[in-house]
């Protein structure tokens, strides 16, 4: 989106990306968030921007992209709970029930906030419609940047 070129440089395990980043090895990398909040709130790593719409909680100084001047540069890591397809309407909506309860439990929305994570609670048709939604458009964005699988 910027006319960036970089190297991917794959790694097994964060810590060793991280001690790379901290020693210079490694000028630039994109993380999860919960992966990386130790260091930065450390001093250790900085951020730069983050992908998401809004700033997150617990990192409320650093600019979204969009602010940060990259417009449309959009990505956010997600979780969710599935089920077989033919699992019937019941458990699904009992399991969604509990999800969205525990979720809006104070507690457990703020621990889920003090790791970088910002918990969610949606009905399965929003989901669905989300998921659809994220592979369309990271098929486009895989297509139009011309990468393959090797």
């Amino acid at each position: 989106m910027v006319g960036a070129q970089m190297q991917h440089v794959p790694y097994r395990i964060t810590s060793r990306m991280q001690t790379d980043m901290m020693s210079g090895t490694m000028p630039v990398s994109f993380q999860l968030l919960p992966n990386v909040l130790g260091n930065i709130k450390a001093g250790h790593l900085r951020a730069l921007a983050v992908a998401s719409k809004q700033r997150p909680p617990a990192i409320p100084d650093v600019p979204t992209a969009a602010e940060a001047g990259i417009s449309g540069f959009e990505s956010a890591a997600w979780f969710g709970f599935l089920t077989p397809k033919g699992t019937p309407r019941a458990p699904i909506d009992r399991l969604n029930r509990e999800i969205a309860a525990a979720v809006g439990d104070v507690a457990v929305r703020t621990r889920f906030i003090e790791f970088g994570a910002e918990p969610i609670a949606s009905t399965p048709d929003e989901r669905g419609r989300y998921i659809s939604s994220e592979v369309f458009k990271w098929r486009g964005i895989i297509t139009s940047g011309g990468i393959t699988l090797d």
